[in-house]
């Protein structure tokens, strides 16, 4: 993986080469490869000192998350550190959800108004909307209420 990062390195290092115009693998790596190698930093130079892989071995055994990239990690140890992850994850999905209806009366046209309340409950009944109902209010993503740039940071 690490001659994979380099060579993606290199590739984008030209002014004909994109980061949006690259495969999905190669956004992995890209994205990846620079937290593994911070992550497995510590035990290669443990295991770097003479008897090191001693030790370096069992710690890395028991704190698998922390210390070893996600290669090395069993399918088991794969969902469990997953739902760990996802579960950081919606534990902001609520605020933010809260944030954005509130941001809701800010919206000058009532007619887009309508469409984010009905978008709205439909994501707090647990119902996607549908890519026809997102597109339309395109717009107010665009340049209104809900651009990036009008979200508090907090939240990005």
């Amino acid at each position: 993986f690490f001659r994979d990062y380099v060579k993606l390195l290199v590739r984008l290092s030209l002014p004909s080469v994109k980061l949006k115009e690259q495969t999905y693998r190669n956004l992995q790596i890209y994205h990846y490869m620079p937290w593994d190698m911070i992550r497995v930093t510590p035990m290669l130079l443990v295991s770097a000192v003479p008897f090191g892989q001693n030790i370096a071995i069992p710690i890395s055994f028991y704190f698998p998350r922390h210390l070893l990239s996600y290669h090395f990690w069993t399918i088991q140890q794969k969902r469990e550190f997953g739902a760990i992850k996802l579960k950081k994850r919606l534990y902001n999905a609520r605020p933010v959800f809260r944030c954005l209806q509130s941001h809701l009366y800010t919206i000058k046209e009532h007619d887009d108004r309508g469409k984010f309340q009905r978008i709205f409950f439909k994501l707090g009944s647990g119902i996607h909307p549908t890519t026809q109902e997102i597109l339309e209010l395109l717009p107010v993503f665009r340049d209104g209420t809900y651009h990036l740039n009008a979200i508090y940071s907090k939240h990005v």
